[in-house]
């Protein structure tokens, strides 16, 4: 979606082209300038269902949109609809606290911000924004310069992602592909298009038929299986491994971020100075390293109080001490 004023991420090519690195930020009118496009980042989001059986073929979901929401004036006076799947640039927002680096240019974390964004934005299933963990990068794909129907030139390197959507029955129905769109009075609205469901052989039959009803997006998926001769075994094959290389992935994310969490608590917990809550800790606690470093913390605390407490005797003995040394039993003190 546009989402106000997006900010583009331009990038170079550096060591020959296996590297990259971040020019900065570019309005749109920038990245696609006719005479000077800028290498930037998109992500791509297809849509596809997985077959229930075995020897069945994955589907993909595309949306249709019409000439007249495109605005190309030479398709004006036809019918045709136009293919395309969801996604858009990669955004200033989307770069947080990471940078770019080449070799993990597939996986860095700037697409996977910017794929999530999208997502939250353009595809919902059952009324709800689809879920980010059934996102699997699938390609990474190098697309222009090459001019934009609608004006401009397009020059970017797309990570397309996979959605699956396991439970989508009624594609119709339970699935929703949105865009921001402009009227004739240039008012932007929220559009919801109209979806084909096509097995993934015939959606690579009907490109390879009537490539110019794919839009550039959709479009370069395609190409670039059917230049790979992608069948439809291969197709669930590498969706499958790939998805369980995301899953791991995601389990170890979701360890790491329970680590983190439970050393930021661990922390907390060395710093108490109360012993009646360290021991709620020990009472309480699920997470036995938890109870563990509370019951550390508590014999520290015990050791230091019990530490102060021999000093104060000591000391307070030896007040006595001295006070018997200069004045016997004391019957001399108040004596002049």
């Amino acid at each position: 979606m546009n989402g106000g004023r997006r900010l583009p991420i331009g990038i170079k090519k550096i060591q020959g082209g296996k590297s990259f690195e971040i020019t900065g930020s570019y309005s749109k009118e920038e990245v696609h300038a006719k005479n000077n496009p800028l290498l930037h980042m998109t992500t791509l989001i297809l849509p596809v269902k997985i077959p229930k059986g075995e020897g069945g073929q994955c589907s993909v979901v595309l949306a249709n949109k019409a000439p007249r929401i495109l605005k190309l004036e030479k398709n004006e006076n036809t019918n045709e609809i136009f293919y395309d799947c969801a996604g858009g640039h990669i955004d200033k927002e989307d770069l947080g606290e990471s940078s770019l680096m080449a070799d993990t240019l597939f996986d860095n974390i700037v697409y996977q911000n910017g794929a999530v964004r999208e997502l939250g934005e353009e595809i919902l299933i059952y009324g709800r924004p689809a879920c980010s963990d059934n996102l699997i990068p699938f390609r990474l794909i190098e697309y222009g310069p090459a001019d934009m129907p609608e004006g401009g030139v397009n020059y970017e390197i797309s990570m397309v992602y996979l959605l699956v959507c396991g439970k989508v029955e009624n594609v119709q129905r339970d699935l929703v592909i949105r865009d921001d769109c402009k009227s004739a009075d240039g008012k932007v609205f929220t559009r919801n298009f109209a979806l084909t469901e096509f097995t993934f052989d015939e959606f690579l039959e009907k490109y390879r038929n009537s490539p110019n009803l794919f839009l550039d997006g959709i479009g370069r998926i395609a190409k670039d299986l059917c230049d790979r001769g992608i069948t439809s075994q291969d197709f669930l094959a590498e969706i499958v491994v790939k998805a369980r290389t995301e899953a791991k992935k995601r389990r170890l994310r979701k360890k790491e971020a329970t680590m983190k969490q439970l050393s930021e608590r661990y922390t907390e917990i060395e710093k108490l100075t109360t012993e009646s809550v360290l021991e709620s800790i020990i009472k309480n606690a699920k997470d036995e390293g938890l109870r563990k470093v509370a019951a550390k913390r508590l014999r520290q605390l015990v050791a230091e109080r019990e530490e102060e407490e021999r000093t104060e005797r000591y000391r307070y003995q030896s007040w006595c001490e001295t006070v018997t040394e200069l004045y016997g039993d004391g019957t001399g003190y108040y004596q002049t």
